[in-house]
Formats: structure tokens, C-alpha cells, sequence
């Protein structure tokens, strides 16, 4: 873990993630890239010579003054920090976009981010950035929604069906190395729900093959049996008193994303968990 991405929109729980980060990073000698993202206000505006985009004068100054709110802002949590490796970035634009160009022009090897979360009837909220950057991302996304330390995670439940499609290289050298950073015993639970279900001695088998090829070492393997994976996913956390979830997901695009406009499994967990809920693309991500 070199270098954390941290997108702030000064929100409690976007700070509650800097903390975080700001506490991994101390310990492991990392570099915080500090990043907010003003909206910019853009029209398209069609006429007979065509189509353009504007912006209002008005929609100009709101603009000019939220960056400088912005950049009074960072500055001053830049200060309070002052005693790691801290970078500011300030973008005007679309949040995805400026995510994308950003890490890009510098790559990061993860993401920690605040979550408001979501309440189960509030789908109109799907296109959140939250989701989105989980989506997308190519590197880990861990998603915090309330004060936490990594002192305090000392469990960490790794949901995973164990197929060969799910059990991804990248995804358990990525977690293997959060796992180190914190300390943490690994827990890898299969969730066997309605019409998938794994006996439990296969799926030991094929859960110490895995870890035991990436050399870990501190982990327990458990089976869990619920309504659906979700739900199931949430309900071991709690039964077993775990401090962080970790969940692969494959993303849903381009068609599979007009066929089911929910949110994966990984997306719904991260928004509806009150734990910190560490996601990566199997996908995407390498």
C-alpha cells in the first residue's frame, strides 16, 4: 500500500475515511492523495447553428465560489495532517471523469471513500458515486460510513462462492495485504442460499487451496446459509461479530446493466453494511 486515493466532499463520513487512510498511511509509510471534485455546472443547448454547451454567468460565479470554499477547505485539511505524506487535487467537472483522469495521470493501489449508504427502498439512488466507483474501479475500494481506527479491525469476513471465476488472484493478494496492514484474521464464508449450495468439505478444499497458494496463514473458512447472498453477507457479519466485510465483484455493464438496473451483490452490500465493506473488480482490477 503506497499510495490512497481519499475523495472528500467534506461530508462526516468523507472525513471519517481520510482518518482512516490517514492512520494506514502513518503506519505504513503511504502516500494520501487528497481529492474533491466541484460539479460543474453545463448546459447542452440546441439552436438552429447546432448544439452547444453553456453556462450561465450566474452558474459561473456559484462555481468560482464553491472552489474556493473547496480549496480553503483542503488546505486546511492538509494542515491537520501535515504529519504524512499528503497530496491536494481539486478538479472541476464530473466526479467519475475527474476520478478516472486523475488516477490515470497518477495511479493510486486504493481507494477509501465515505458512504451516507442507502435504505432498502431507495433504488433511485443506485447511480450514487459510491457504486459507481466500485463499479469501475480498477484498484480495491474500501468504504467507510462511520468513525472507525484500524486498530479496531480485527476480523475481516471474506464472502466469497468459491468458483474458479470468483477466486481471483488479485483480489486475495490485494486483501492479503490490507490483512497485513491491520492485522486482521481472515475470514473466508461461503454463503449457500436456495438452489447453490456447496457442501462444506468442498468448500474448505477449495478455500485452503486458494490461501494456502498466496501464503496466508491467519484465516478461518466458515459456511453460512441464508435467503439470498446479501442478506446472508450482513446477517454472518453481525451473528459473528465481524469488523470489516471484503467481497469480489464482476460489475454489471453494458447489457447485464440494462437487464438488472439494481446493484450487484458487492454495490448493495458496500451501501447497506454499517461496517466498512472493502470491495475489488475480479474483472477490472489486476
Amino acid at each position: 500500500m503506497k499510495r490512497i486515493l481519499v475523495p472528500v466532499d467534506f461530508s462526516q463520513e468523507s472525513l471519517y475515511a481520510l482518518d482512516f487512510a490517514y492512520q494506514l498511511a502513518k503506519a505504513k509509510g503511504a502516500v494520501i492523495d487528497l481529492f474533491h471534485v466541484v460539479e460543474s455546472y453545463l448546459h447542452v443547448y440546441a439552436d438552429i447553428d447546432g448544439v452547444r454547451i453553456v453556462q450561465t454567468d450566474e452558474e459561473k460565479a456559484y462555481e468560482l465560489f464553491m472552489t474556493k470554499i473547496a480549496q480553503q477547505k483542503l488546505q486546511a485539511l492538509a494542515a491537520q495532517y501535515s504529519d504524512v505524506e499528503l497530496e491536494v487535487f481539486l478538479q472541476i467537472g464530473n466526479f467519475m471523469q475527474s476520478i478516472a483522469e486523475k488516477i490515470t495521470d497518477k495511479p493510486v493501489d486504493s481507494i477509501i471513500m465515505g458512504s451516507h449508504g442507502i435504505s432498502n427502498h431507495d433504488y433511485e439512488y443506485v447511480g450514487s458515486n459510491t457504486e459507481k466507483v466500485i463499479r469501475y474501479a480498477k484498484v480495491p475500494v474500501l468504504v467507510i460510513k462511520d468513525k472507525v481506527s484500524p486498530e479496531d479491525i480485527n476480523d475481516i469476513a471474506l464472502f466469497n462462492s468459491l468458483y474458479e471465476e470468483d477466486m481471483s488472484d488479485a483480489l486475495i493478494q490485494h486483501l492479503a495485504h490490507l490483512q497485513e496492514a491491520l492485522n486482521a484474521r481472515l475470514h473466508v464464508v461461503r454463503v449457500n442460499v436456495p438452489g447453490d449450495v456447496m457442501p462444506y468439505r468442498e468448500a474448505k478444499r477449495r478455500a485452503e487451496e486458494w490461501l494456502d497458494k498466496h501464503g496466508i496463514r491467519n484465516y478461518n473458512i466458515a459456511e453460512y446459509a441464508d435467503i439470498d447472498e446479501e442478506e446472508g453477507c450482513l446477517h454472518y457479519a453481525e451473528d459473528f461479530g465481524m469488523d470489516m466485510i471484503a467481497i469480489g465483484t464482476h460489475g454489471r455493464r453494458g447489457l447485464r446493466r440494462l437487464l438488472s438496473p439494481r446493484p450487484s451483490i458487492a454495490e448493495e452490500v458496500a451501501m447497506h453494511a454499517k461496517l466498512p465493506v472493502w470491495t475489488f473488480n475480479v474483472e477490472k482490477g489486476k
